[in-house]
């Protein structure tokens, strides 16, 4: 299973943003894996960074809803996401004049791709937060020469960094896992289906062992046209 990145973030969408996601949301039920990376991406937000603008939090507060439905009970059609939505509290009126004003406002494929990227990104982003920080300080001590053993500086600079990579790629791997996870009832299937033949037949495509730590020793995973044999000790 993916490991969940959990680095507090400033959320960084306006308003206008916000209601292209809740749009994107509304239109692109049938893709989980889309509605899975918002509900993470939104669940890592500092909740300060929002919640003193009274209408993002009010769009923040819808997103959360409509993706969790999404998620929760695998509903496609937003006329069905509509029927499971509970907006009742202090949030009603204000949410429900918002639902109305966008509930029929159209998105295209383009959008949706470019919004579905824009979530991958702020999610890879969300992991470098607090490295990025002892990151720059080698830095400084490097331009500064303030070290003792310059071995041992550019040692730890390498693990460093070799850490962030690898945080990165399990990032990468966390946020596409979902890709499969579509209704079969949508087109949506058909498309992911003909993507997974598509790589599978690449020569250089290679199948994930399920346990990263292979994965990583394996360089990516087991290749093709090889024969692997694992050996172990009984119970070990």
């Amino acid at each position: 299973m993916a490991k969940d990145y959990k680095e507090k973030i400033t959320m960084r969408f306006n308003i206008s943003q916000l209601d292209r996601i809740i749009v994107a949301l509304l239109n692109n039920g049938s893709n989980k894996k889309f509605a899975h990376n918002i509900s993470r991406l939104f669940d890592i937000f500092i909740e300060e960074s929002y919640k003193n603008d009274w209408d993002k939090e009010l769009r923040v507060y819808l997103v959360k809803k409509i993706s969790s439905i999404i998620i929760d009970k695998s509903i496609v059609e937003k006329d069905s996401i509509l029927t499971f939505l509970d907006l009742s509290g202090k949030y009603e009126n204000d949410t429900t004049e918002i639902m109305n004003k966008l509930f029929d406002v159209p998105i295209d494929e383009k959008e949706l791709e470019n919004l579905d990227k824009l979530i991958s990104e702020q999610l890879k982003f969300s992991i470098i937060g607090k490295d990025s920080t002892q990151l720059s300080d080698f830095l400084t001590n490097f331009q500064t020469e303030n070290y003792e053993d310059f071995s041992a500086f550019m040692q730890d600079f390498a693990e460093h960094v070799d850490g962030l990579s690898k945080k990165l790629r399990g990032a990468t791997e966390s946020i596409e896992d979902a890709k499969q996870d579509v209704s079969l009832g949508s087109d949506s299937f058909i498309n992911v289906l003909s993507k997974i033949i598509k790589e599978d037949r690449n020569p250089s495509a290679k199948v994930k062992t399920g346990i990263r730590m292979l994965n990583e020793a394996f360089n990516g995973g087991y290749e093709k046209s090889r024969v692997y044999l694992a050996l172990g000790l009984a119970k070990g």
